[in-house]
């Protein structure tokens, strides 16, 4: 037949194809198959296995065997035995969605609820105490309290012992403080960690600075202390974490701004345990109980200084709390502060009288809060009210958030006048003769007053007689000149510099001039004398400094930034009217301006130089405003 000609009505090709045959299946899709069957088989026998094994060999099935025969030979009568022997070998659980929660403990601790069992072995003894009573496992399951897996009826996974999914139960004091997931309650009967834990909370005033549960933080407008929310503290670190962290918080947390409350072991663990409790898990609603008095719910109420462990004497000062409410906060906030006092004799001025005999006389410098009609006290040392006055007031609008009227007047008491004074007697007195002195001006007996007539009058002739042989002003200031007088035209008027001072008072007052000299008032120009334009630091780093001229004395605090220029005094104190020398002198050191326009109120040190320069009430004109007194003596003196 020619080429492409028809055949059985199909062309053939010219290739003459013929059709494919199917090939029969090789020998490695034949492996792929019986590999198949062999592991479905072992697949099959696993199943088969494991079901055998829950229904016939499961622990949990031998427990129930157990308990029946329990029941069975405990029962007493007819209908109790069939009972008995009707209980049925199968799961237990309990439903519980309004917790989302469903717990099959009770498959195996099949007699927490059944009184008749509480001489069994675990896991078929009864619930201890009467906690059920109040809590019935029906309603509230196990894991609630308990932790675990509550789905799980193998011992090892329901325990949360499993390293691949690990729940653990709750054991020991763990299940006291389980209860904060509902109760807000500040005590619980036999509950004494959780007792312990919600007392340290209270009083230490964790709720100023911490959020809960949409409650507390009353002072979270401080950006400083503003700490983190404790509502799912259990899942950002473990038990032995909390532990070390409560007992030094800076330690374990580098940078943390939470004071070291100083807490015990026991006190540091009863906090960890009710931080772990804090899931982040809401109960519903019908599982927290009803309020009760000083209860956490809704919203926080204002705390007051007597929950912040406030020292609070009837029978001391009215309105003093003690410096341990203050600190619970500045220690936060100004830890350089607090260290500062701490390291003071302030914070350990009643050491120094309490072996003094009849001490009653010391009591109103060396103690805070002092009551002169009952000698009691609310601080045994020189603590924060003993400057900034009682503080149940200003604390207590701290805590309901008013910061403004806190400050406003915890420091407005600074600001009194003879506020120290009042204690730090203007005269040097010496630390050996202190008391003496002091019961001396305490007691000024009426005898021993010099009121006679000849007495008056052999004063008169001494007067005459030292007026007769005092040196003129010229002679005295070149005599001031080769003590050291440093009687600069450029500096302010009046300012001789402390070497006068030092020549005379470094023997009537050595422990005066060596406290002097080992302070930081001593050093004050080294500070910023590497300061760029570091003419806004003078009025406070200088002595006599002058704004006009920006020349001053001496470049250090020295006497006369306290006591006022020393030139007239001085003078007195050469022709030895020592009366006239103390009374111009002393008077500059009790203007209540005087200290507070360099020392403002808390700088923190970090940002001294950045906060002094942005306050216009120490810029170099204003030297002459906040210490009138001190340039106008100069002034009219000397101009």
């Amino acid at each position: 037949m020619a080429r492409g000609s028809w055949s059985g009505g199909k062309p053939l090709s010219a290739t003459n194809d013929l059709p494919t045959r199917p090939t029969k299946p090789g020998n490695e899709s034949r492996r792929w198959e019986l590999l198949l069957l062999f592991s479905s088989l072992i697949a099959v026998s696993l199943y088969a296995a494991a079901a055998y094994h829950e229904t016939t060999l499961a622990p949990w099935r031998g427990y129930q065997h157990e308990y029946r025969s329990m029941l069975i030979a405990d029962a007493t009568n007819l209908r109790s035995r069939q009972a008995a022997e009707s209980f049925k070998i199968r799961y237990y659980q309990s439903y519980l969605p309004e917790l989302g929660r469903v717990d099959r403990c009770t498959t195996c601790h099949l007699g927490v609820e059944n009184p008749a069992m509480k001489d069994a072995k675990e896991p078929l003894k009864t619930h201890p105490g009467d906690l059920l009573l109040h809590h019935p496992a029906d309603r509230f399951g196990c894991t609630i309290c308990h932790g675990g897996r509550g789905r799980a009826t193998e011992a090892r996974e329901a325990h949360g012992e499993d390293p691949h999914r690990p729940e653990p139960m709750r054991r020991g004091a763990m299940l006291q403080v389980a209860c904060a997931q509902c109760h807000s309650d500040p005590e619980l009967p036999g509950m004494s960690v959780y007792n312990l834990s919600r007392k340290l909370v209270t009083e230490k005033g964790c709720l100023a600075c911490h959020a809960l549960r949409g409650t507390g933080a009353t002072l979270r407008s401080v950006s400083i202390i503003q700490g983190p929310d404790l509502t799912e503290q259990a899942g950002k670190h473990d038990f032995q974490w909390q532990v070390e962290h409560f007992l030094d918080p800076e330690k374990k947390s580098p940078g943390s701004k939470m004071p070291n409350f100083g807490f015990r072991q026991e006190e540091a663990e009863a906090l960890a345990y009710l931080m772990m409790s804090f899931t982040g898990e809401s109960p519903a609603h019908g599982y927290i109980p009803p309020p009760t008095a000083g209860s956490e719910t809704g919203t926080q109420p204002p705390l007051l200084p007597e929950q912040l462990g406030a020292n609070i004497d009837p029978d001391a000062a009215e309105g003093y709390v003690g410096s341990d409410v203050c600190r619970s906060c500045h220690s936060a906030l100004n830890p350089g502060l607090g260290h500062t006092w701490q390291n003071s004799k302030m914070a350990n001025a009643y050491e120094a009288i309490s072996d003094v005999a009849d001490n009653e006389i010391c009591l109103p410098c060396h103690t805070t809060g002092h009551n002169p009609d009952t000698n009691a006290f609310v601080e045994p040392n020189v603590g924060c009210e003993a400057c900034h006055g009682p503080g149940k007031d200003y604390v207590t609008d701290v805590l309901a958030g008013n910061l403004k009227q806190h400050k406003d007047q915890a420091n407005a008491n600074v600001l009194e006048p003879d506020r120290c004074l009042s204690c730090h007697q203007s005269m040097h007195v010496p630390t050996e003769k202190h008391e003496e002195i002091i019961r001396a001006a305490h007691a000024a007996p009426a005898e021993h007053a010099e009121s006679s007539e000849e007495a008056a009058e052999e004063a008169a002739e001494e007067e005459e007689e030292e007026e007769k042989e005092a040196l003129t002003e010229e002679e005295v200031l070149e005599y001031l000149e080769e003590l050291g007088a440093k009687m600069d035209s450029q500096g302010a008027p009046g300012y001789v510099g402390s070497e006068p001072c030092l020549f005379c008072h470094t023997s009537l007052d050595p422990e005066v001039i060596e406290h002097w000299q080992n302070s930081k008032k001593a050093n004050t120009f080294e500070a910023v004398s590497e300061v760029a334009d570091h003419e806004v630091c003078l009025p406070c780093h200088t002595t006599g400094y002058n704004p006009d001229t920006n020349a001053f004395t001496e470049p250090n605090v020295g006497c006369e930034a306290c006591h006022g220029p020393g030139r007239v005094c001085c003078i007195d104190a050469v022709n030895e009217r020592r009366a006239e020398h103390a009374e111009l002198a002393n008077p500059n050191s009790q203007d209540k301006n005087l200290c507070v326009g360099c020392h403002r109120v808390h700088v923190p040190r970090e940002r001294h130089q950045e906060i002094m320069r942005d306050q216009e009430v120490i810029r170099l004109s204003t030297r002459r405003q906040t210490h009138p007194r001190v340039f106008d003596l100069a002034e009219g003196d000397f101009r």
